[in-house]
């Protein structure tokens, strides 16, 4: 809970969480309201998830015990 912010402050700069607005003024002209509101990434997203207890222990694991969704996501983003 104590590094709450700078957590989520990683992910953002990662891409692993998108920011979004809301303009009611493109809903009106009949446009997607929704408008991606970040940055490009300035860290890997690797780095991001080890930072996370759930990805960090993955590299404990054998293989063989690591589920083919685990396996999928960590080559997604190496």
């Amino acid at each position: 809970m104590t590094t709450g912010m700078n957590h989520q402050k990683t992910l953002v700069e990662s891409g692993r969480w998108l920011l979004y607005r809301h303009n009611l003024e493109l809903l009106k002209q009949g446009k997607n309201p929704w408008q991606l509101d970040m940055r490009s990434p300035t860290q890997s997203v690797e780095n991001s998830m080890y930072q996370e207890n759930r990805w960090k222990e993955t590299l404990n694991f054998p293989p063989s015990r690591v589920g083919k969704g685990v396996r999928f996501f960590l080559g997604f983003f190496t």
